[in-house]
C-alpha cells in the first residue's frame, strides 16, 4: 500500500501552497493533517473552511473580517432572540 507524502510549502501542488502558508503562519508550524491534505488542494480548502465555521460556532476569532463581523453580530443578537422566544411561549428566561 502506498503512502501519501506529507507536503511542505516547497513541494506542495501550487493550488495548496497558499493554504499551507496560512496554516504555518497561524500555528507556527505545519500540522501533519494539513501537510497530508495538501496532496488534494480541494480537501485542504474544505478543511480550512470547516475550521473557520467551527471557530465561529465556538466564539473564536476568525481572520476574515467579514465573517468575524457576522459572528459578533450573531453572538450579540442570539441571546435576545431566545429571550423573546421564551417570553412569547410564556416562560421566563
Amino acid at each position: 500500500m502506498s503512502r501519501l507524502p506529507l507536503r511542505t510549502v516547497d513541494d506542495a501542488p501550487d493550488a495548496a501552497k497558499n493554504g499551507l502558508e496560512l496554516a504555518q503562519k497561524a500555528n507556527g508550524f505545519l500540522p501533519n493533517l494539513v501537510r497530508l491534505l495538501a496532496n488534494a488542494p480541494v480537501a485542504l480548502e474544505t478543511y480550512r473552511t470547516v475550521s473557520g465555521i467551527n471557530a465561529l460556532r465556538n466564539n473564536g476569532h476568525v481572520p476574515d473580517a467579514r465573517l468575524n463581523a457576522i459572528a459578533e453580530f450573531t453572538r450579540a443578537v442570539t441571546p435576545s432572540f431566545w429571550r423573546l422566544v421564551l417570553h412569547a411561549a410564556g416562560s421566563e428566561g
